[in-house]
């Protein structure tokens, strides 16, 4: 059956992005956050530097400060476009798209390539995950709430909403960082100037959502993650990679503040059976 190894892929790349970017971004307001089934950042840019950011670091990281530092320059831009490639058993997923943190829940719009499978898009709309899974769905999109307990295939992506909940996040992180090491001079990454880092982070300390996402594979979690980042001078994170649970990933983030609309798919698109759809299509 196919059903489990797609279960897990999405699971995973869903999870990455949701727990790479929501780990270090920032919860809305009133004033910012979205509306129903809509979601868009419109921040302005930060107040030294364009809205992508680029400046030169002038103080490093450490272990005490990087949560609070990376959490703090990204709450401020509220939106990001990245592309990731996570490569697992064999395969390699490809996965482009951008995420919205201004609102209340992280919102995100992505395009997932699976070998020898259809395009498969994900969107994240309200705490609300829709899959479109291509000529598999017909072109239609399956919706899950992870918080159904009526169905446990929900359970699949439970935590990749919640657990991208910011503040989770930023503490779950912060106390499971084991170590902060700058390594050698800063790097071009995309056009902008970023230093590297090796964290290293302890998974016996990790929160039950954030550790539940990195094991989404499957896999049991070593006792430590090494993590690679590269973080401008506005502390914005511009590319990380890691191998969690034989998992290889690798992500790069750009276009920070600027402008992002995330919108769910219109009713008449929707499969009408949610995760019964999933089941049966998969099996």
């Amino acid at each position: 059956m196919r059903r489990r190894p797609l279960y897990g892929l999405a699971a995973l790349a869903v999870g990455a992005t949701l727990t790479l970017a929501g780990c270090s971004g920032g919860g809305g307001d009133a004033a910012t956050d979205a509306s129903p089934a809509t979601s868009a950042a419109t921040s302005a840019a930060g107040s030294t530097s364009a809205a992508d950011g680029g400046a030169a670091q002038t103080t490093a990281l450490t272990a005490d400060d990087f949560a609070e530092r990376i959490a703090a320059a990204q709450k401020e831009k509220k939106s990001v476009q990245l592309a990731m490639t996570t490569t697992l058993a064999g395969q390699k997923v490809a996965v482009e798209g951008k995420v919205d943190l201004g609102g209340s829940t992280p919102a995100m719009d992505e395009t997932m390539t699976i070998p020898g499978m259809s395009t498969m898009k994900v969107r994240a709309v309200d705490g609300i995950v829709y899959m479109n899974l291509g000529t598999l769905s017909k072109d239609k999109w399956i919706k899950v709430d992870p918080k159904d307990t009526t169905n446990p295939l929900a359970s699949q992506f439970s935590g990749m909403i919640d657990g991208a909940d910011p503040t989770q996040q930023v503490e779950a992180l912060k106390g499971a960082i084991a170590s902060v090491k700058q390594s050698g001079s800063p790097e071009t990454v995309d056009g902008v100037e970023a230093q590297k880092y090796v964290v290293t982070v302890d998974t016996a300390k990790l929160g039950g959502a954030l550790k539940s996402q990195l094991g989404s594979t499957g896999a049991s979690l070593p006792k430590t993650i090494t993590y690679t980042y590269w973080v401008d001078g506005d502390d914005l994170v511009r590319k990380v990679d890691a191998d969690v649970s034989g998992a290889k990933v690798d992500m790069t983030f750009s276009h920070w503040g600027e402008p992002v609309t995330v919108t769910a798919p219109p009713a008449g698109d929707i499969l009408p059976g949610g995760l019964d759809d999933l089941t049966s299509l998969t099996s």
